[in-house]
């Protein structure tokens, strides 16, 4: 959360919760019919694909959605400058 800016904190916030009441809510049902269709081994293993899948987009939809953000923020370094104090 520290790397969101004070502005979109809440828009991050919302959309955290959002999400994961929303996969509470659908996946027990999913994930018990699937195994309920495929049987518990073939379920599992498709619940785990499933599994890296969403974590796979949580991990990116941040990025996507607040880096843009960041990288416009983020001031061009100066040619010929360590970084030091702004000293060659």
């Amino acid at each position: 959360m520290e790397h969101v800016s004070a502005i979109e904190r809440a828009s991050y916030a919302a959309a955290a919760n959002l999400l994961w009441s929303l996969g509470w809510s659908i996946g027990e049902p999913f994930y018990s019919a699937l195994q309920a269709t495929l049987g518990f081994h073939l379920g599992c293993a498709v619940d785990f694909l499933v599994v890296i899948g969403l974590y796979s987009l949580a991990t990116w939809l941040p990025w996507d959605w607040f880096g843009k953000a960041e990288r416009v923020r983020a001031a061009p370094a100066v040619a010929g400058t360590t970084g030091y104090a702004g000293r060659p």
